[in-house]
């Protein structure tokens, strides 16, 4: 047996899955995050943060409401949603180290996360 993403993807699922329900036992959200790995080895970071009003608060989250007057979006921003190439995508957040693309969306249907220009997703929101 050799680690590898496909393993890895898997055992992410499940194990969020799991840590799903010890986060709603202490009022947290929790989940399994990006990997290292190599074939005998790997690390999953763990990604938490309190749940607010049914929202789970995160760093992409807390960044966009400390950031977005910075680019020129407002802080109510987050959580529209915009459409981009026949999908549709709600702000999640923002990435203040990504230059290019620093404007966190959720692909509704699919539930995977994308980033945006600052410039597209205003020109979108109107």
């Amino acid at each position: 047996m050799e680690i590898n993403r496909t393993l890895l993807r898997t055992l992410r699922a499940e194990i969020n899955t799991e840590i799903e329900k010890v986060g709603q036992k202490y009022g947290i959200s929790l989940r399994v995050g990006n990997a290292s790995f190599t074939p005998e080895t790997f690390t999953f970071k763990l990604e938490g943060g309190l749940i607010v009003n049914g929202i789970a608060i995160d760093r992409d989250r807390q960044a966009f409401k400390a950031n977005a007057l910075y680019l020129g979006l407002a802080p109510n921003d987050l959580g529209r949603e915009f459409n981009f190439q026949g999908n549709v995508y709600k702000i999640v957040g923002l990435k203040p180290s990504s230059k290019k693309y620093p404007v966190v969306g959720l692909n509704i249907a699919t539930g995977k996360k994308f980033k945006f220009a600052v410039a597209d997703v205003k020109a979108l929101l109107k």
